[in-house]
């Protein structure tokens, strides 16, 4: 588990950082130590990713970052449809759910890559009907793949015109409500003792405080949003290709 714990803190601390829950760092990272996708890795990873949203989002909202509103409003449909889609993950068998997660980091590397701030506001001109079932879509396919979808959804606000940091901010918030719906929907099938569970939430509930204070407090976060962009590219078309 040392190896487990040392990944869960890396991505842990980038996590809040660039708009992720962790999930798309920590879930390539044990595949490649060999671990089961399915009734391993995804179940470990969407509770790790829970803790870090709940850890980095409640101190962002604290301290006034994000937009506390819309995300609230795509909460609720992001909790429920996570969890149905969490509860269909196994009939995809682990070739389904990893093309899907290919196609995923490649989404989350365009987005650090490519999206800036919009003077059009997309979540202020569709109304809160829309939102819903905006929410209840991402919801779906993010339990499908076990991801908190930190990354959609802070894309979502990066297209709304906001800056980089409140986008990260309220889609860390949002992610949150995807990430436990999928996390209870996930445990069902797999769960570690519940000493591991604890030791691990306290070990990722510091390390997302630290990511968040980083947040927070950088000038500019590129330089690390192209790496991991770059890590998302290799590592996302090395799960759609099987290879």
């Amino acid at each position: 588990m040392i190896k487990i714990y040392l990944i869960m803190m890396l991505s842990a601390t980038i996590g809040p950082i660039i708009g992720i829950g962790g999930g798309l760092i920590n879930i390539p990272l044990m595949r490649l130590l060999g671990k089961d996708l399915i009734y391993f890795v995804i179940p470990v990873s969407i509770y790790v990713s829970t803790v870090t949203l709940f850890s980095a989002g409640s101190l962002y909202l604290k301290r006034g970052f994000g937009e506390a509103r819309h995300s609230l409003i795509l909460g609720g449909p992001l909790l429920v449809f996570s969890f149905v889609g969490s509860r269909i993950t196994a009939h995809l068998g682990d070739r389904g759910v990893e093309v899907l997660l290919g196609l995923y980091l490649l989404f989350a590397a365009v987005r650090l890559l490519l999206f800036k701030s919009k003077t059009f506001k997309l979540m202020g001109h569709i109304s809160i009907v829309w939102q819903l079932v905006l929410g209840a879509a991402v919801g779906f396919f993010l339990g499908l793949t076990g991801i908190a979808g930190a990354s959609i959804i802070t894309g979502i606000f990066l297209l709304s015109g906001y800056d980089i940091k409140t986008a990260i901010s309220s889609g860390v918030v949002a992610a949150f409500f995807s990430a436990l719906g999928g996390m209870i929907g996930h445990s069902m099938d797999f769960m570690l003792p519940l000493t591991q569970y604890l030791i691990l939430g306290g070990i990722v509930f510091i390390f997302a405080r630290l990511g968040a204070f980083i947040l927070m407090r950088l000038k500019n976060t590129k330089i690390l949003e192209y790496a991991v962009a770059l890590f998302f590219i290799i590592i996302g078309i090395k799960m759609m290709l099987g290879v």
